[in-house]
């Protein structure tokens, strides 16, 4: 919580998402005990649960962190962590609140890195526990300091919106399908589309340079409201997969994949159109589009997006 505390401390996440000798450190407490600082001794299962819980950070969305901090205190129905979400945060959803629950059940399925699973929540009839000892006085404290440090720093960075996504805070590719209460990754070389019309595109704007030509699309702002996007290869006129036609586009951008061999988030650009659909030079086949965005890109954003003044295209 002194990350948040003091406005001269460095982002926590830089610790938490860094590596040290090829690692993830995954959690601030792997990353203090990796440079030898002083810190309590936990048993494996009880750094699991630091893994599991500080892996979610920053938040997206706040249901599995006060799900968790409620069972802390002990066993809840799931009616009182629906009442306890809707009049405490004001923000329940039902499918986020599902979503939510199935992933606290099914932890071990996103611990890429570990051996051995754990189920730390369990479900008995229309209850959930807790299912990981707790007498360890230190490490109950710090796993509440961590639900603590995610729920504040969610209600300051989110508060109260509307729709799935905010507009300009970040997302990784599995906070994105968290959000979109998928359980499985389901993007097809950058794009989603949904049978409904919409679709959702991931965009990088710096190209790997050793990546082939076919595969340095032509992605970048041509204004602060008009995005120009190159779709997936072997996409024409007459074979788009809804793309010509879609009802609505979501729009995530990154300047670069990585960074300091940490993965970057995408940042959320909003919802817009797709419009103006050419045929490309690209020896793969691809169709280029105007993507024109529904709220133009706030200026204190264009110098990272590198959107020239919007006299330049007078």
């Amino acid at each position: 919580m002194d990350y948040l505390n003091h406005d001269i401390a460095p982002d926590l996440m830089r610790f938490i998402k860094s590596r040290i000798g090829g690692k993830k450190n995954v959690s601030y407490y792997r990353f203090l005990s990796r440079i030898d600082q002083q810190v309590p001794v936990f048993n494996e299962e009880e750094i699991a649960f630091i893994d599991f819980i500080s892996d979610m950070l920053p938040l997206v969305r706040v249901e599995e962190f006060v799900i968790l901090k409620e069972l802390i205190e002990g066993e809840r129905t799931l009616d009182e962590l629906k009442y306890i979400i809707r009049n405490d945060y004001e923000i329940y959803r039902e499918d986020q609140f599902d979503n939510a629950v199935h992933h606290v059940l099914n932890q071990h399925l996103s611990e890429k890195e570990k051996e051995e699973s754990y189920n730390f929540v369990l479900k008995d009839n229309q209850s959930l526990k807790i299912n990981i000892n707790l007498d360890n006085s230190s490490f109950k404290n710090h796993v509440i300091d961590i639900l603590s440090y995610g729920i504040a720093r969610y209600q300051d960075e989110f508060g109260i919106y509307e729709g799935t996504f905010k507009r300009y805070l970040n997302y990784t590719t599995e906070q994105m399908m968290m959000m979109l209460c998928e359980r499985y990754y389901r993007f097809y070389k950058g794009t989603k589309i949904e049978k409904d019309g919409t679709i959702y595109i991931l965009a990088n704007l710096k190209k790997d340079e050793n990546k082939p030509v076919h595969q340095k699309y032509r992605d970048h702002f041509k204004t602060s409201q008009i995005f120009q996007w190159e779709s997936e290869t072997n996409t024409t006129m007459e074979s788009h997969r809804g793309l010509i036609g879609s009802k609505v586009a979501h729009l995530f951008i990154r300047k670069i994949a990585d960074e300091d061999g940490i993965t970057l988030p995408y940042t959320y650009i909003g919802t817009g159109k797709l419009v103006n659909p050419f045929e490309s030079d690209n020896p793969k086949k691809t169709l280029i589009f105007d993507v024109l965005l529904d709220h133009p890109i706030p200026e204190y954003l264009h110098y990272d997006f590198k959107i020239e003044e919007e006299n330049n295209h007078e």
